[in-house]
């Protein structure tokens, strides 16, 4: 690595670092970084905007961990992280299990649960590796139906074991595609049909049901009741359900305030349909290769309308930014998340989004689940 280069972001994060402790208002670091360039004209280009971008993203983290306050939350509660003049507002639906005894529950369940009743048949399928699946289970068994959950082969293990052996339902694998796992969905239910007739089985879809959809804007009710005056709203996106009743909501109380969208670099459908100004899957019968794996799905029929009308924008995050985000979450705020969601941090704590966007004050940051397994942390592979 150029010793150079090295020498002159340490010197320009301590600089600083010290700038900000001494003027009033705080220097930002966009001014400090043309002061210090015009300072120090012997630099290239090339070493100008190598300085910049490791110096922009070693203050954002740094500024992360000197910044981090809890604030005072209940289980759907609120944490507070500060990202230079910007503050992070946390949604921490990821702690709010699912329990028999216990009402409060993570909404991206209690939705999917909710869905149940109002279904007849006596057997439920569904295609899901995480939150909608354990859902889904926990409401058939309350309730004497049979679940059926169709999940990827390559899911992780305490997903599979909460859904199966907590929860009660009928585990049926696939291959890890999306084409796969809508496949053998819809053979279940049409087997179970032909057994034990036309009324007796349907499918839960995890994110192109309209009731799941519905049901999942309770996580904005809850978000802008703690927090009213967010300018932004981050989400995680894979299929869209989370991010369509999200956005419904929030459009519906406040049209100001900015829905943005985080998806993984590999998985990209809705950054690709906003784009194209049509839907855009991911590519067809291929295996995705991310440690997000669960928002690697494509939008669909339901929710690439609302996407396109009511999402203000979406940013993708790299693998490396995913694992980042994720590890400092756990590491700083204590909270087990997993990548899934360490997607919607990686996009909230980026540069792009503050360059394209450098009004936002107040973010809400969504996020929607902690299935992690310990054992088998995906950045240890």
């Amino acid at each position: 690595m150029n010793a150079t280069r090295v020498r002159h972001l340490e010197n320009a994060l301590n600089l600083f670092d010290k700038t900000r402790k001494t003027e009033a208002p705080a220097l930002p670091l966009d001014l400090f970084l043309r002061r210090y360039f015009q300072a120090h004209k012997f630099l290239d280009e090339k070493d100008r905007a190598w300085i910049a971008d490791k110096t922009y993203e070693m203050h954002r983290w740094r500024g992360l961990i000197d910044h981090l306050t809890p604030q005072p939350h209940n289980w759907a509660g609120i944490h507070m992280w500060t990202v230079g003049s910007s503050s992070l507002k946390f949604k921490w639906c990821s702690t709010q299990a699912v329990s028999e005894g216990r009402p409060s529950m993570n909404k991206r369940r209690v939705h999917s649960k909710f869905a149940v009743p109002s279904m007849r048949s006596d057997y439920i399928v569904t295609q899901s590796s995480g939150n909608h699946a354990q859902a889904i289970a926990l409401g058939s068994k309350l309730l004497g139906k049979k679940a059926i959950v169709v999940m990827p082969e390559d899911s992780p293990n305490v997903k599979v074991s909460a859904v199966r052996d907590t929860y009660g339902a009928e585990v049926r694998f696939c291959r890890p595609t999306q084409e796969a796992r809508e496949a053998m969905s819809a053979e279940t239910v049409a087997d179970l049909r032909q057994q034990h007739g036309a009324d007796k089985a349907e499918e839960i879809h995890p994110n192109q049901d309209i009731r799941v959809v519905n049901g999942q804007g309770s996580v904005a009710l809850e978000l802008l009741e703690q927090q009213p005056d967010l300018d932004a709203i981050v989400v995680s996106i894979g299929g869209g359900g989370l991010i369509s009743g999200i956005a419904t909501y929030v459009k519906s109380v406040n049209k100001a305030i900015k829905v943005i969208g985080a998806e993984p670099e590999r998985a990209r459908s809705a950054f690709m349909s906003k784009q194209a100004g049509k839907l855009v899957k991911n590519p067809p019968n291929t295996v995705i290769d991310t440690i997000a794996d669960s928002v690697k799905s494509s939008l669909g029929p339901t929710t690439y309308p609302v996407v396109q009308d009511l999402v203000d924008d979406v940013f993708t995050a790299t693998e490396q930014e995913i694992e980042d985000a994720t590890k400092f979450t756990l590491e700083r705020a204590k909270q087990v998340i997993e990548p899934g969601c360490g997607v919607a941090v990686a996009v909230a704590t980026s540069k792009q989004l503050y360059d394209r966007y450098p009004e936002l004050q107040k973010i809400g940051v969504v996020l929607c689940g902690g299935n992690v397994d310990l054992d088998n942390l995906p950045w240890r592979k």
